[in-house]
């Protein structure tokens, strides 16, 4: 007996005067109230095939505690995937960069004069192609330089024996220029 509107808790009166001005809507519309002391948030929708009214009421303030906690779950993901493609981009670098402090470390080297340094091709891209040209030069060049030294200790070889040769020949001439001279002095 009576109307609902008499029957209301006076402590939801404000909300339930809200919820029975926005009845009427025919469409899905949000609204903030406030019983007081709290804001809410409100929808009114009509139940197709019915006179029916489907009224949602939600606590502003639990709606924003709970946005707040997603909003806070959403910012430690990010964090975590940034620190993810940070050591994922920092392991590619290093593998990119192993190989090239190899290659730099062996071409000092080698402008050094050290022919004796190891170029370590590794992998088929194209710091791996470098290398492994690289190690070929070094090994061409280590070739020509023993070529080199087998020529220059056949070259000393060759001299020693141009200078034991020169040496017999220029004692054959003074002996013949020394008899030339006993000759010449018995002549006279």
């Amino acid at each position: 007996p009576g109307d609902l509107k008499d029957k209301v808790d006076p402590y939801l009166r404000p909300l339930y005067d809200a919820l029975f001005d926005m009845l009427g809507a025919d469409k899905f519309n949000i609204y903030t109230i406030k019983d007081g002391t709290a804001p809410y948030f409100v929808t009114v929708q009509a139940v197709d095939g019915t006179t029916w009214k489907l009224v949602m009421c939600v606590s502003q303030n639990e709606m924003v505690e709970s946005l707040r906690k997603t909003e806070g779950l959403y910012i430690l993901i990010g964090v975590i995937a940034i620190l993810f493609a940070i050591a994922v981009v920092s392991r590619v670098v290093s593998i990119i960069i192993a190989p090239l402090k190899g290659l730099t470390e062996g071409i000092a080297r080698l402008t050094d004069g050290d022919f004796t340094v190891q170029i370590e091709a590794k992998g088929n891209d194209e710091i791996g192609r470098i290398s492994h040209a690289l190690g070929a030069y070094v090994d061409s060049m280590r070739a020509v330089i023993k070529d080199v030294q087998n020529i220059s200790l056949q070259l000393d070889e060759k001299a020693g024996v141009s200078a034991t040769t020169s040496e017999s020949l220029s004692q054959t001439a003074e002996s013949q220029s020394q008899s030339m001279e006993d000759m010449r002095t018995t002549i006279e």
